[in-house]
């Protein structure tokens, strides 16, 4: 299943695609834009704007209305609305900026495109082709990780593993 998210929704959008769901977002979507997209990509649109929504609704384009304002509640009313996506499989595994999926690639290959310490400490590293991007498994992971596992725990009692 795929998604598009309104502006509103960006920090939502970011965790989403840390659990490796494709959630398309831009900042500064037009309206028309959304309705585009979503109906050319077969795309379920989020929004927290009333009047998107009954344009969405009148062009019979699936959409959610997201009720919370802070971006852990956003994500609980996702898992409640798609409780399939509630697991740790994709973690990781996409672009927090543009929602490409990434790709493993050898250390050699980032040896010249990461600090050399960051070379020398790390060992897998994952490439956004599209943004040329290059992620490793930074201290801040960890903490990510961690807030993700509680979000899926809580939404169900325990980690899916699907």
């Amino acid at each position: 299943m795929r998604f598009l998210a309104d502006e509103m929704l960006g920090k939502m959008t970011r965790w989403l695609r840390a659990l490796g769901v494709d959630v398309a977002y831009e900042t500064e979507f037009e309206d028309d834009k959304i309705l585009n997209q979503a109906k050319r990509e077969g795309r379920l649109v989020f929004t927290r704007d009333h009047k998107l929504l009954k344009r969405l609704q009148a062009r019979h384009i699936p959409s959610l209305f997201i009720q919370h304002d802070k971006w852990q509640d956003q994500i609980r009313e996702f898992f409640s609305h798609f409780p399939r996506f509630r697991h740790l499989e994709g973690l990781l595994s996409r672009c927090m900026e543009c929602n490409e999926l990434l790709e493993t690639v050898p250390k050699e290959k980032v040896k010249d495109k990461v600090w050399p310490y960051v070379y020398e400490t790390q060992s897998v590293f994952s490439y956004c082709k599209h943004c040329d991007r290059f992620y490793w498994k930074a201290t801040h992971v960890e903490k990510i990780i961690d807030r993700l596992k509680a979000l899926v725990e809580e939404s169900h009692g325990g980690v899916k593993t699907q």
